[in-house]
């Protein structure tokens, strides 16, 4: 393994009780790197349970009843506990050993996710919801496209003003391909647009030519399976900014020609700090592009095993991943070695003086890698 990458075991499932079979998306969910639930049968199957765990801090763990329950969100920083069974969802303050708000929705709900810590993002069959913990019912914030009926929905994304939002669903076409479409939308002009991504991610970030930071579009897709190339593309979103330079558009290629067939992209995470866009495929392998230009760095495969939830690392800017195998693993950038790569490899003049000025420092000398 490159080590450019630096991947961490912060905890393994199976050390809670948890088997095997229950490790599996949708049962676990990650609201952030801190909060991982999990739902699944103890030994008696009528007798589910939620177990929380923080990954940071693997003795911190607890564990609750949630009978019947298809799906248990737990907030990314309060005490609150998602259930939902069909089309009636309830949350729970687990502090208070309180019901804390109870909402039916006309037609079943096939994913939800935390927004933030007080509200959720509920998709139906044919609409999508933000539901504030503090109103009194989920508020219709846009209708889902027909493109994506019948995908299984994977990711619901939003930028940090809320005004560009994203949701993606993953099919198998005729072929037997997994295919990802996204529906990107636009609060403020409520418009929207379908792209062929199976991962997305939608980050604030100052480029070098700019004053202030835009909200970015970096979207990762594989058409087909049998193509060795997929590509990334970064898509400065507007409105366009006074004293920033006109919106950019890149593509970059994602060689697969070293992955495993029928591997994909399954989530895009972003290091605002060094500019680095981290593509992860379902079956672990990690590229490394820089978001100005989209131009591939590095790409390394780091785990064996199929990764299928992620949350940004909020302490190494990288990614916190939930494996098959029940291990959770950090995987993040070395910046020292990031710097004996670039003043030891061929590539883009720009991106190299770039990444340099952001991860140089005097004690770093220049050793073979």
């Amino acid at each position: 393994m490159s080590s450019l990458v630096q991947v961490v075991q912060l905890a393994q499932l199976q050390d809670y009780g948890i088997a095997s079979d229950q490790i599996t998306f949708p049962r676990v969910t990650l609201s952030s790197d801190s909060r991982l639930c999990v739902r699944h049968n103890t030994h008696d199957p009528s007798k589910a349970r939620a177990t929380l765990v923080n990954p940071r801090q693997p003795s911190s763990v607890c564990s609750w009843p949630i009978n019947d329950a298809e799906s248990a969100l737990m907030s990314p920083d309060s005490p609150l506990l998602a259930l939902r069974v069909g089309k009636v969802a309830e949350v729970y303050n687990v502090e208070e050993k309180v019901r804390h708000s109870q909402y039916e929705f006309s037609k079943q709900v096939d994913f939800w996710a935390w927004i933030n810590g007080k509200m959720l993002a509920v998709v139906t069959e044919a609409d999508v919801y933000h539901w504030n913990m503090r109103g009194s019912k989920p508020r219709h914030v846009f209708a889902r496209d027909p493109q994506l009926q019948g995908m299984e929905i994977v990711g619901y994304h939003h930028d940090a003003s809320k005004l560009w939002l994203a949701l993606s669903g993953l099919a198998l076409n005729q072929k037997g391909h997994i295919v990802g479409m996204t529906q990107l939308y636009s609060r403020s002009g409520q418009l929207g647009q379908v792209i062929q991504a199976q991962a997305v991610a939608l980050p604030q970030y100052t480029f070098s030519r700019n004053l202030h930071p835009s909200s970015v579009l970096v979207a990762a897709v594989r058409s087909r399976a049998k193509e060795m190339s997929g590509q990334l593309h970064v898509v400065e979103l507007g409105p366009h900014k006074a004293g920033n330079t006109a919106l950019c558009n890149s593509r970059g290629s994602l060689p697969f020609n070293s992955c495993q067939p029928g591997d994909f992209p399954s989530a895009v995470q972003i290091s605002s700090h060094l500019g680095l866009v981290l593509v992860l495929t379902k079956h672990g392998f990690l590229f490394l592009s820089d978001i100005e230009t989209a131009q591939l760095v590095q790409s390394v495969q780091v785990t064996k095993d199929i990764v299928f939830a992620t949350v940004p690392a909020s302490r190494e800017q990288g990614i916190v991943g939930v494996c098959r195998n029940g291990k959770v693993l950090s995987i993040s950038v070395c910046e020292k070695m990031l710097y004996q790569f670039l003043v030891c490899r061929t590539m883009s003049l720009y991106v190299t003086q770039r990444l340099l000025q952001v991860v140089w420092k005097p004690s770093y000398k220049v050793t073979s890698v």
